[in-house]
């Protein structure tokens, strides 16, 4: 055991040291770093003044805020872009390590070597966001409650929800369990724990750091004014019918921090594709419900693997880092499923083609990308790209639905 940890250590070592080589390399470091400037700038606004009253058109919830602020200290010495840079390098690197104890609590050293090969896939992108925060709350979040401490389980999943509002996504499947297996009453004090966790942590942003009410709700509402993400299953679907039926080229929009399709090319309003997510795991969760009937549950991670997925196929924006959030729940996957499992071998190259490919187009070819759309290029290689990796991520869904269909036959 002792030895696999070791050897499992030493490899994602070497993942992290190539990964921190490639964040400085120029084929990534130009679009990567742009993120790092505006997290940079909320910030030094606060190590400035040491409150947030004022912080106007901020974007990022409490929790990503709180985040910052945790990491403002070394700004006190030197209030510079390149400090701040450090701090959130050094952050994602004890965050990785962080992560590699909950897959060994979970499951088994071996699957520390998993999670490196989809680190190492995926590429830098790690290194310049705050995703993988989220994603270790979440995993945390679900050891503790397959170790029978839910109320610091849930309390774990409101700070995630406040950081990234995808964590809430897997509320609705942990109070099914909570009924399951203790009744009505434990659904009604699970739900206030969590709705519990959530005030208090506003309560703290508002009042300890003195947030404006107003720009807390901005934040909270700002995804829901972006255009549909040129990268997201939506955009391809929209596109390939615009190109098939008027043969007319491709109209982008940059608006809300991103690169969109033009509000004339939408097939429906804009709040439906903001919530019409909603639908696939309602349905999801019906079929569940309907399937389990009177069993006792236990916590299954390919349940919340499908979760993930399907909210993430029907979003209308999929940042390469989104990705993150369902690839890095991959190992805590029993490691007996994923190496010798034909079904799992299979799941696992799909996902380690589908991020690399996502690193392809963002950052290492992006420019082009976007002057793909500028110079009305049409189907062009990096359009089948993206529309080839959306589909693997349909596949992928279908595959994972069929596996959980046949573990509760």
């Amino acid at each position: 055991m002792a030895r696999n940890i070791i050897l499992s250590y030493l490899f994602l070592f070497l993942v992290v040291i190539t990964l921190l080589l490639l964040a400085t390399h120029p084929a990534y470091y130009p679009h990567l770093q742009t993120d790092v400037f505006v997290f940079y700038q909320r910030t030094s606004f606060f190590i400035s003044n040491f409150y947030l009253t004022n912080l106007t058109g901020n974007e990022y919830p409490p929790g990503a805020m709180l985040f910052f602020i945790l990491t403002s200290p070394l700004l006190l010495i030197n209030n510079s872009f390149e400090t701040y840079k450090l701090v959130l390098f050094i952050a994602n690197f004890i965050l990785i390590f962080f992560l590699s104890v909950i897959y060994i609590k979970f499951t088994k050293a071996e699957n520390i070597i998993i999670f490196a090969i989809i680190l190492l896939f995926t590429g830098p992108i790690i290194f310049f966001r705050f995703d993988l925060l989220v994603v270790a709350l979440v995993a945390l979040s679900f050891y503790l409650w397959k170790e029978k401490k839910t109320a610091l389980s849930l309390f774990l999943l409101s700070f995630a929800t406040l950081i990234k509002v995808y964590p809430i996504i897997f509320i609705p499947y942990l109070l099914i369990l909570s009924y399951k297996n203790n009744g009505l009453n434990q659904i009604v004090k699970n739900f206030l724990i969590y709705l519990l966790g959530i005030i208090f942590l506003v309560s703290l942003y508002l009042f300890i750091f003195q947030a404006d009410i107003k720009n807390l709700y901005y934040s909270l509402n700002y995804h829901t004014l972006k255009p549909i993400g040129l990268e997201s299953v939506w955009a391809t679907i929209i596109m390939l019918i615009t190109y098939f039926k008027n043969g007319t080229n491709f109209q982008i929009i940059t608006s809300e921090g991103i690169w969109g399709i033009s509000s004339n090319l939408q097939i429906a309003p804009l709040w439906l594709y903001n919530y019409i997510w909603i639908v696939p795991l309602a349905l999801l969760h019906l079929w569940f419900i309907k399937k389990i009937n009177n069993k006792l549950l236990n916590f299954d991670i390919k349940f919340c693997l499908i979760n993930i997925l399907l909210f993430l196929l029907f979003s209308k924006v999929i940042a390469p880092q989104y990705i993150l959030w369902f690839s890095l729940l991959l190992p805590l996957v029993d490691i007996k499923n994923l190496i010798f499992k034909t079904e799992w071998i299979i799941n696992l190259f799909l996902i380690l083609l589908i991020v690399f490919l996502y690193q392809y187009i963002y950052p290492l070819n992006y420019s082009e990308w976007l002057n793909m759309f500028k110079l009305n290029m049409g189907i062009a290689p990096l359009f089948l790209i993206n529309a080839l990796r959306n589909f693997l991520l349909v596949l992928l869904a279908v595959r994972l639905f069929n596996q959980l269909k046949s573990a509760y036959a």
